[in-house]
């Protein structure tokens, strides 16, 4: 729920997976291989299709990061 808080607080830009480990995980290096937040973010996906269906709420922005995308 804490990726989903923090893409909240800042939908208005791309949030870079570095940004996420450092915010979210508290990860002192961000720049180590992890396939930590891209796990996370299928998975949260996944949660939120069987909930509301095909709706990307996560958009990925290919080589930046990630966006909240949501009508309000």
């Amino acid at each position: 729920m804490d990726i989903v808080l923090y893409l909240h607080r800042h939908r208005e830009q791309i949030v870079s997976k570095k940004e996420l480990l450092g915010e979210v995980w508290n990860y002192a290096d961000t720049d180590i291989e992890t396939r930590t937040v891209d796990i996370h973010i299928l998975k949260l996906r996944k949660k939120i299709t069987s909930l509301v269906g095909d709706t990307p709420f996560i958009v990925t922005v290919r080589g930046e990061g990630y966006r909240l995308e949501f009508e309000e």
